[in-house]
């Protein structure tokens, strides 16, 4: 399969739109769930992807740790059977507030796409490195602190 860097971007900011917490029986607070079927039903509405292309992109970022499932059953040769997304993780938030801003997004697809390289680490580092970059330069922060009012 081939790994959709936009649809990775979809997954997170659609994860971080509607996780939550759910209060179980005033014991206190829990994670809320979201399944990868309903994930993948939405994202197929509302971006018309195809739901193997989201089941891989979440699959993706459970491996590398940007999503957790807490209650995660595998059947023979490794295969999902159960996996509810519960979180993104403080790496997973990293990454996706490096990619939110469009033209940060669009920079890291164009410098991944002229080394050659889109795995989901490599995104990350293109990213931060970009951010980085706008970050250190002082004509940047100028502009940042000038534009801000108070």
């Amino acid at each position: 399969m081939k790994l959709d860097p936009e649809c990775v971007r979809d997954v997170l900011l659609y994860l971080e739109s509607n996780l939550g917490y759910v209060d179980r029986y005033d014991c206190g607070l829990e994670h809320s769930e979201i399944t990868f079927k309903t994930i993948a039903d939405d994202l197929s509405k509302e971006h018309d992807y195809d739901t193997d292309s989201v089941n891989y992109a979440i699959e993706k970022l459970l491996e590398v740790g940007f999503i957790t499932s807490n209650k995660q059953a595998r059947g023979n040769n490794n295969t999902i059977l159960y996996a509810p997304i519960s979180d993104i993780t403080w790496n997973g938030h990293q990454f996706l507030n490096n990619i939110r801003k469009q033209s940060i997004w669009d920079a890291t697809k164009s410098g991944a796409k002229k080394i050659g390289a889109t795995s989901i680490t490599a995104l990350n580092m293109i990213a931060m490195e970009i951010v980085k970059t706008i970050v250190t330069r002082p004509e940047v922060i100028n502009s940042i602190i000038n534009g801000f009012h108070l």
